[in-house]
């Protein structure tokens, strides 16, 4: 017992060398781990030094390039400032749309754009953006969005005829009638031997005097307008645009010519069974491209078969955008997701041709997935 106070000397003298040790080791810089490539230990470090010191803006820089580095541009992005360092604002919203464009994930990049302050970035991040939102506006049919790209981008390229054209189809689109025949008489001025210029621009001359000018006048002409019981009502001319149960537009285009295929076509190398029903492919026209884009997109569709088998008839007109989908064998249900799914595809390598073709739904026969559960023993 008489060495108790001995013992105890000797603990607090150790207590007090370990915390002069931990004293004296010096802290993680989570700038180094970041330049070291470790982005979830630099997150770590980061939120630490944010705990601490919640006011310091160098720290919320530092975890949103973290987060930026492990693909989490969501959280990391809006972090940053135009200015950031190591990485600034501009540049992780182009990491994020150029890695989400690069996968053909369209509507990844539309959300990217829209949570990007582009008004502040540098002017050629500005345009890489805008490029990158107007593909992405097509693909996907969001023509809010084309709406946006397309006048910052003609502003950096005022006499490019095609931004032109392409901006007065998303102006038609919204109805805005005049705006689009300003675009397109642009776009003519620009570029006279434009034969799709001149066939819009007719087209929307027509349209405007039919109706007045307006989508009210429009819709009155037309009378109550109801939406058919299926989609097998739809005619594959002469049709009416529908999406998530309202009408849209009442769009008419030409019939389609009874004209034959003048390319070969290969739909034995497509990963989708595909029946080319009719089709007219002008000089230039890569058909195979244009299948083996529509193959995929069949393979991608989110709509589920809940046991199903059908046939899905779609025909894209000249201008590139589908005109008709018509899905039989299965629910109303599931032809309404068809269809609204598929009037999403926008196919700009027509150039004026037509395409009317048919493909089996859903592309993998369920049964063979799971087997047969119908509770019958094999013979």
């Amino acid at each position: 017992m008489r060495d108790a106070p001995f013992v105890q000397f000797v603990m607090v003298l150790a207590a007090v060398g370990m915390a002069g040790c931990a004293a004296s080791t010096p802290e993680v810089d989570p700038f180094a781990l970041l330049e070291a490539h470790d982005a979830v230990g630099a997150e770590a470090a980061f939120r630490e030094r944010i705990e601490a010191d919640p006011f310091n803006g160098r720290w919320k820089d530092g975890l949103g390039a973290a987060l930026a580095a492990q693909g989490r541009y969501q959280e990391g992005c809006p972090l940053l400032t135009v200015r950031s360092q190591p990485l600034s604002s501009d540049q992780c919203w182009l990491q994020a749309i150029r890695q989400a464009a690069a996968a053909e994930r369209w509507s990844t990049v539309a959300g990217y754009v829209r949570r990007a302050p582009v008004e502040q970035f540098p002017p050629a991040a500005r345009r890489e953006v805008w490029s990158a939102a107007s593909s992405a506006g097509r693909a996907t049919a969001d023509w809010d969005l084309l709406l946006r790209a397309y006048p910052a981008l003609i502003a950096d390229d005022p006499d490019n005829a095609e931004l032109h054209y392409l901006y007065g189809r998303a102006l038609e689109r919204r109805d805005k009638f005049q705006e689009a025949l300003h675009e397109y008489e642009l776009a003519r001025e620009l570029d006279p031997r434009n034969a799709d210029v001149a066939r819009y621009i007719r087209r929307l001359e027509a349209r405007m005097k039919q109706s007045g000018g307006t989508a009210a006048a429009r819709i009155e002409h037309l009378g109550a307008v109801s939406r058919p019981a299926t989609t097998a009502a739809m005619d594959p001319v002469r049709m009416s645009a529908w999406t998530h149960g309202d009408v849209e537009a009442v769009i008419e285009i030409e019939d389609l010519p009874e004209v034959e295929s003048d390319a070969s076509i290969d739909t034995e190398m497509l990963a989708v069974d595909i029946r080319v029903i009719k089709s007219h492919w002008p000089s230039g026209v890569n058909p195979q491209r244009i299948l083996a884009k529509i193959s995929r997109a069949a393979i991608d569709l989110p709509c589920p078969a809940m046991g199903e088998k059908g046939e899905v008839e779609v025909v894209v007109g000249p201008d590139g955008i589908v005109r008709k989908v018509k899905a039989t064998g299965v629910s109303d249900t599931i032809a309404a997701c068809l269809t609204r799914s598929i009037r999403a595809w926008i196919f700009d390598e027509m150039r004026g041709g037509y395409l009317h073709f048919a493909f089996p739904f859903p592309q993998i026969d369920e049964s063979d997935l799971y087997g047969d559960f119908s509770g019958e023993p094999e013979q």
